[in-house]
């Protein structure tokens, strides 16, 4: 009788305690009273007493207890063995004694922090005989969130690049996959021109269970930026000119722009030019909003003005038939100094011309100076009088 309350006894143990999470009876461990070898024989040959068959863990496994059955759970769930019991033929009470950490319930309430491996006792006893149990409750690690540090407001100007560098980490180790949503959706993004302002992103870390989110203020400032002039084409002007200049420059800020004229401009960027000024110039145009300028080189060329040559004279001559007309009191300058070609038309071909008793009457002569570029004329009248003359007897008037 005593033999089968012992085998009664053994066969609940194992089949309650000795559960793994699918309730499967996975273990060969050892009983004692000396009744090992007898009691292994009477339970089912179905019973498996391969070390593969027991359930795998991430928990670190003492190689001396490699064998033992195993209960898992998770922190923070209560370890008990609600379906231990045992009967006794003969009526006998039976009582159980569990080691530490189990009380004396056989129960422990694990939390976080227990994780790792427990090897424990569960004693049975009639009062008369006891057989007991050991074996391992490993209490795996409850999955827990990522780690997001808190992050700092990140403060850049337009045109610098933005980097957002979350730290984050994972106390079960697990991959964790970080997304980024809201102003940009990567870590790294390379501002604009039109970038200013308050930008909040939200970063997400994931370890495929937990999601841990937080916000990032992302603060881009004005960054200023130089006015632009736009491009001057070259001026071309002659002496004596007034010139006047409209640059016109745009600020991509908005900013007030003030433009300023360098020599030979005035600030104002106006010029009159002279006799003399011919010859290519570069005059400095510069934008400015206060703080930042651009330049642009103006290209002026002033051309040389000509100016005519001069005839200086009388415009009319007396004489009388018989005496020479002769210009040389005509004086022809040129104000620039130049070779100037002098031709006559009209009565005279040349500057001189011996008059006859036949020239009496009122002629023009046109007096022409030419610098080779150009041409001024300057109408002379000359009047030939008549010479009185004696009366000239004529051959043979006397014969």
């Amino acid at each position: 009788m005593k033999r089968w309350i012992f085998l009664m006894m053994v066969f609940f143990l194992t089949s309650c305690i000795v559960q793994t999470p699918t309730g499967e009876v996975v273990s060969d461990a050892p009983l004692h009273a000396g009744d090992e070898e007898r009691v292994l024989k009477d339970i089912s040959p179905t019973f498996s007493t391969s070390i593969k068959d027991l359930p795998e863990t991430e928990i670190a496994i003492p190689e001396e207890a490699a064998d033992l059955p195993r209960k898992i759970v998770k922190e923070g769930e209560l370890v008990s063995f609600p379906n231990l019991r045992a009967t006794d033929p003969d009526g006998d009470p039976i009582q159980y004694a569990f080691t530490s950490p189990l009380n004396e319930q056989g129960m422990w309430q694990t939390k976080e922090g227990d994780a790792g491996a427990y090897r424990v006792k569960i004693v049975a006893s009639d009062g008369k005989s006891r057989v007991e149990q050991e074996l391992l409750i490993i209490v795996e690690g409850k999955n827990k969130p990522p780690y997001l540090a808190d992050l700092a407001d990140i403060r850049v100007k337009e045109g610098e690049r933005v980097e957002i560098t979350p730290i984050i980490s994972d106390d079960d180790q697990d991959p964790l996959k970080v997304t980024y949503t809201g102003w940009i959706s990567t870590p790294q993004y390379q501002t604009t021109e039109n970038d200013a302002g308050i930008h909040v992103v939200t970063i997400t870390v994931s370890d495929g269970i937990h999601e841990v989110k937080k916000d990032v203020k992302i603060i881009v400032g004005n960054q200023n930026r130089a006015p632009m002039l736009q491009a001057l084409e070259p001026v071309t002007i002659k002496e004596y000119d007034n010139l006047i200049v409209e640059p016109t420059a745009t600020d991509p800020d908005g900013d007030k722009v003030s433009i300023q004229c360098g020599l030979p401009l005035t600030p104002q960027c106006t010029w009159q030019t002279k006799k003399g000024d011919a010859k290519t110039y570069r005059a400095t145009i510069t934008a400015s909003d206060g703080t930042l300028q651009d330049q642009e080189e103006l290209i002026i060329v002033v051309q040389s003005t000509n100016q005519p040559p001069v005839i200086t004279g009388p415009e009319e001559i007396i004489v009388i038939e018989g005496e020479t007309v002769t210009l040389d009191d005509f004086l022809i300058s040129d104000p620039d100094e130049d070779e100037v070609l002098v031709s006559y038309d009209g009565w005279m071909k040349t500057k001189t011309r011996e008059t006859d008793y036949t020239d009496a009457g009122t002629h023009t002569v046109f007096i022409s100076a030419s610098d080779g570029k150009d041409v001024v004329k300057h109408i002379l009248t000359i009047e030939v009088k008549e010479r009185n003359r004696a009366p000239v007897f004529t051959a043979g008037a006397f014969e």
